[in-house]
């Protein structure tokens, strides 16, 4: 019976080395793995502030979209530019033929002065 409780014991040391060798390795593969979660977590931050961004990037746009002028009303804004530059443009050649009518008639009434002798 003695023999047969050392050849446990032996027994058990082996086994003992064995899973001692096994938890070396697990501590490795524990080492990897939490390097792995580092990599993740940073992956996962750099994940989320992309999505934020994009996800303020399309508010930017909607309120681009709510806001912006389309081209029926920038179209209709230039053609009641024309129209007014245009009424401008008349208004300013009237001025200017009225100005020299009122200086021929001004020219005329001197011319009628003198030879009525009023002035």
């Amino acid at each position: 019976m003695e023999k047969r409780i050392i050849q446990l014991l032996e027994g058990q040391t082996k086994i003992t080395k064995i899973l001692k060798g096994h938890d070396k390795r697990f501590d490795v593969i524990d080492r990897k793995l939490d390097e792995h979660d580092k990599r993740f977590n940073d992956h996962d931050e750099k994940f989320n502030r992309v999505f934020n961004k994009l996800l303020d990037h399309d508010q930017q746009l909607q309120d681009i979209r709510e806001n912006m002028a389309t081209k029926q009303e920038l179209n209709k804004v230039i053609n009641t530019l024309d129209k007014f530059v245009g009424l401008y443009v008349k208004t300013d050649q009237e001025q200017v033929f009225m100005g020299q009518r009122i200086a021929r008639v001004e020219s005329d009434v001197e011319k009628i002065k003198t030879a009525a002798n009023v002035a």
